[in-house]
């Protein structure tokens, strides 16, 4: 096994891998999934002493309570028409057009970890001192490095997509990974539940015992499906666990140049669509922070390199 292969393994597998995707059965009742969730907090919680990081504002408060929290007018109106025009001007890879009875998803990766082709952006959102202090406080440590920023627009387009479930399965409740990861969109036009607004669960991303068990019992219960049936798709969370996690989704409606900044270790997902309203956004996902060898991209040279810190 080469380096690269193994690195890609630790990676996916093991570092990184979703608890209900990891679906042998044998590790996931030995414990794998809540020790992996205990050893990630801890660090965590360690980053958080080191570091002094506090709740010393409005915005921090709201995100240690909730998890996520809604900037209306994130930028001034010129700034955003900016990036607007930027996204009509950009044309978006379409995917799922084999299937015509799901919504229709588009986009375009617009900035990456190594580098930002986007100038704009650069200047705009990756720079921005109210989003790079919610995220450094979300994720315990300084950004080092670029996030990945991708132009998204779904839609449904004939009435057997309205309320369709999409391929990617993020119309199901899940939480992304077992570790504090920011994420963060921007909406690029009025989003509300006629089209797919974000769901979340405030309060859903704290660690708890009960959150172990939860991971615990439902990685159990995903492996054992998937046994049975590979190909199956991941079934909603059980509503009993979810309650004793304190479940209770909110639709983050907003108007355009809000944005919506989650810590994804919360319980979420995309709405349905129940009109044909496009929803457009920009993704700004740092999930590159919390992986074993981010501590690559915060090394001097790379930091001159990406132009950040």
């Amino acid at each position: 096994m080469t380096a690269i292969a193994l690195k890609r393994f630790v990676h996916r597998k093991i570092a990184v891998a979703p608890p209900r995707s990891y679906y042998n059965i044998c590790i996931n009742v030995l414990g794998f999934n809540a020790l992996r969730t205990v050893v990630y907090h801890l660090s965590w919680k360690l980053r958080g002493l080191i570091g002094n990081y506090k709740a010393t504002d409005d915005d921090t408060r709201m995100f240690e309570r909730d998890g996520i929290i809604s900037i209306e007018n994130f930028l001034p109106d010129e700034d955003f028409k900016k990036i607007r025009a930027d996204f009509e001007k950009t044309e978006l890879n379409p995917i799922y057009q084999q299937y015509s009875n799901v919504p229709q998803f588009a986009y375009k990766s617009v900035g990456q970890i190594f580098h930002c082709q986007n100038e704009l952006l650069h200047a705009l959102i990756v720079k921005n001192p109210r989003l790079r202090k919610i995220v450094e406080f979300g994720a315990r440590r300084k950004i080092g490095i670029l996030p990945t920023l991708i132009y998204e627009r779904f839609h449904a387009d004939r009435e057997e997509q309205l309320f369709g479930q999409s391929p990617d399965r993020s119309d199901t409740l899940h939480y992304d990974v077992p570790f504090n990861s920011m994420r963060a969109f921007l909406y690029l036009a009025d989003a509300d539940e006629d089209n797919a607004a974000f769901i979340y669960s405030p309060g859903t991303h704290k660690f708890s015992w009960k959150r172990v068990r939860f991971e615990c019992y439902d990685s159990i219960k995903q492996a054992l499906k998937r046994a049975a049936a590979p190909n199956s798709r991941i079934e909603e969370i059980d509503e009993d666990l979810l309650a004793d996690i304190g479940h209770n989704p909110k639709s983050m409606v907003g108007k355009a140049n809000t944005l919506v900044i989650f810590n994804a270790m919360g319980m979420h997902k995309r709405g349905k669509f129940r009109k044909f309203t496009a929803r457009e956004s920009l993704l700004i996902c740092y999930r590159g922070l919390d992986t074993p060898w981010n501590f690559l991209f915060r090394l001097p040279f790379l930091r001159n390199y990406l132009k950040v810190g």
